[in-house]
């Protein structure tokens, strides 16, 4: 059996196709654990509504407390063998289970990962770990991770053995909570397989969670990006690929920190103070790591410089960024069409 588990708050608009994507997959033997955290829109209703529906579903409703919380309530009450996690906005391809499962299984594999279609408002595109099946072992897995970045920090990609999970859970209180747990889940396993199917489909709103410009969630990447150098830091094959997350979060966090008010300024304090501290004690090393993007290096030689005042710079630095960027994704989206 396999245990789906999806976790929802306030997703009226999206869970039904949530949910009917997974309903429908090509193997039959599965749960679904619908797991409500504190919604105050319809969506709990809809939930309800599949429970007469398909006996497979069971919906659970507690108090909000956030993706990790969802995520680890439900995974007291799994019955599979085998555990998915799919995000309420977000839907599978028809045979995406049975693909994932099938491979793991032929290959004697832990984790399955596999390929991904992300999708905005304007634009489409897929992501594959591996142009051909694949195994791998989990430090390849953690240098792919970290260093190669050929796999991704999402925990929906992937399927796992249920005994990864055993003793294992998402942090609670923080945002990117898939940084402080998937490089976890991939030194348990044994045997890792990458597959380029295209199973999951990502989908991107302006709402969503990679778009909150608020200085605690750049913050809380920045915690997870410094956990990762704490842990892995000191090895030499991972060291670049930690300064680079390392980098990409003070870019991050500096950007917000323009805009942010004092109150929010105050309770991130600690953690600005943090940055800073880094900044200046790593600059050097930064800026001759070649896995650093330009605009990345930039910025942390500004917050070692300027500290808090660099961040009006830093702010302009994204903006032009992410008007290129943009740019090169419709244009990539209008090839991916074709």
């Amino acid at each position: 059996m396999i245990s789906i588990i999806v976790p929802f708050f306030n997703e009226e608009t999206t869970l039904e196709r949530c949910v009917n994507s997974i309903r429908e997959q090509t193997c039959g033997d599965l749960e679904i654990l619908l797991i409500d955290d504190g919604s105050t829109d319809g969506s709990g209703r809809i939930a309800d509504t599949y429970t007469d529906r398909d006996d497979r579903i069971r919906v659970f409703h507690k108090e909000n407390g956030g993706l990790s919380s969802a995520r680890n309530y439900a995974l007291d009450y799994v019955s599979g063998d085998w555990i998915a996690f799919v995000d309420a906005d977000d839907h599978l391809e028809p045979a995406a289970l049975e693909t994932a499962v099938g491979h793991a299984l032929r290959e004697r594999a832990d984790i399955c990962v596999f390929g991904r279609r992300t999708e905005t408002p304007d634009t489409a595109w897929d992501t594959r770990p591996a142009e051909a099946c694949t195994v791998i072992g989990p430090e390849e897995a953690l240098r792919r991770l970290l260093v190669t970045q050929e796999l991704r920090f999402a925990a929906w990609d992937k399927v796992y053995r249920r005994a990864i999970f055993e003793g294992l859970r998402f942090p609670e209180g923080y945002n990117y909570e898939d940084r402080q747990t998937i490089h976890k889940a991939l030194l348990r396993a044994g045997r890792i397989v990458l597959i380029p199917d295209i199973l999951y489909h990502y989908v991107q709103y302006s709402e969503s969670i990679v778009h909150d410009d608020s200085l605690k969630n750049r913050l809380d990447h920045w915690t997870a990006s410094l956990g990762l150098y704490e842990m892995f830091g000191d090895r030499e094959d991972l060291r670049g690929g930690c300064l680079r997350l390392c980098a990409f979060s003070i870019y991050r966090a500096w950007g917000a920190l323009a805009e942010a008010g004092e109150q929010e300024r105050a309770r991130g304090e600690t953690r600005i103070r943090e940055i800073m501290d880094f900044a200046g004690a790593h600059y050097s090393e930064i800026l001759r790591e070649k896995l650093c993007k330009p605009h990345t290096t930039a910025a942390v030689l500004l917050v070692a410089a300027f500290g808090t005042a660099a961040a009006p710079l830093v702010r302009t630095m994204i903006r032009i960024h992410r008007k290129e960027y943009r740019i090169r994704q419709k244009r990539y989206s209008r090839t991916f069409s074709k």
